[in-house]
């Protein structure tokens, strides 16, 4: 096998471990900090070509959203009708106001940064972890096509 084929295939891997365990990292704090109680956002994350992928509201359980413009209201309903059990017309309500009072005031984590997901306090670790993993890493890779 080419050299440049194996380091590709290699670098894969290595990449595709620290990605899994991200995506594990993600799903726990979901859970931690009451942000997935769906379950929707944590079953999105995909790990596909090397890059982790999730549901678009992901930004917003991280950067919370600012007053505004509306939020996806249907979004918003399927979150009401998994905490309360309602009828469809009374969430509809409840997810229009909920919606309405975000515009107005955004949420709670963009408030409070505390109170949401942290990614960057997760990716960091995962970063210092591939730069120390890399040079044992290409030494392997180099020994086998010098030995």
């Amino acid at each position: 096998m080419r050299f440049d084929k194996e380091l590709e295939k290699e670098l894969e891997k290595l990449t595709e471990t620290h990605l899994e365990a991200l995506r594990k990292a993600i799903i726990e704090r979901l859970a931690e900090q009451g942000l997935d109680n769906s379950g929707i956002a944590g079953a999105s994350l995909e790990i596909e070509d090397n890059e982790l992928t999730g549901i678009f509201y992901l930004y917003y359980l991280d950067q919370g959203r600012g007053p505004g413009k509306l939020p996806p209201v249907d979004s918003i309903k399927e979150w009401v009708q998994s905490k309360l059990s309602i009828t469809d017309e009374e969430a509809d309500n409840v997810a229009f106001a909920i919606a309405f009072k975000i515009s107005e005031e955004g949420t709670e984590i963009k408030k409070d940064r505390g109170n949401g997901l942290l990614l960057e306090e997760m990716i960091e670790p995962m970063m210092k972890s591939l730069d120390k993993a890399l040079p044992d890493f290409l030494s392997s890779i180099v020994l086998k096509f010098v030995s």
